[in-house]
């Protein structure tokens, strides 16, 4: 699969794609970032989307792509910076309603895409991505969304739902299911 914007006016601001760069092991990602003119991601500049999806796409050329996109998305979380407030906010508004914030925040310029994230009944929250990132990467990033802000001594799963087919499979949407319960 090829990784394209949904629109070619989309950008992206530096900050997420700086973590993205630095979550990937540096000789992994330099012959890419060289092959593709880019001395390095400037954390308060706007990028094309498709700049970030190009790396995507040289990245998927690997064995085991997969793995690499989850590794990805997790660690582009752990690395992303959140104010001190976000640390206060109760995990399902946080995951509810800042998940498609923070997306619009970072992307500007046309469609990039949306998150819809809901709760589906108690300790469950279902997430319909219809980005153009790697299914993948987004699950990585709701993996270590959950495992950073989840309620302490909790137990989770996170899983693509088994009867929709995820976007990269032709669907609309990738649909993630969020589960949690105490321990």
């Amino acid at each position: 699969m090829s990784y394209k914007p949904f629109d070619p006016a989309v950008e992206v601001h530096g900050q997420p794609m700086q973590t993205f760069v630095e979550c990937i092991s540096k000789s992994e990602v330099a012959p890419i970032l060289n092959d593709l003119g880019i001395d390095g991601i400037n954390p308060e500049k706007w990028y094309p989307q498709q700049l970030w999806l190009d790396i995507f796409n040289r990245l998927t050329a690997k064995q085991q792509a997969f793995l690499t996109f989850v590794d990805i998305g997790m660690r582009t979380i752990e690395l992303t910076r959140y104010p001190d407030e976000v640390k206060n906010i109760p995990f399902v508004d946080f995951m509810v309603h800042g998940a498609n914030q923070t997306h619009q925040h970072n992307h500007r310029g046309g469609d990039a895409g949306e998150y819809q994230v809901s709760l589906a009944g108690d300790n469950h929250i279902v997430v319909k991505a219809r980005v153009a990132y790697p299914d993948d990467f987004v699950y990585g990033c709701y993996y270590q969304l959950t495992k950073q802000f989840k309620p302490e001594d909790t137990d989770f799963l996170v899983k693509y739902d088994e009867n929709e087919p995820k976007r990269e499979d032709g669907g609309e949407y990738t649909v993630i299911h969020i589960t949690w319960k105490s321990k």
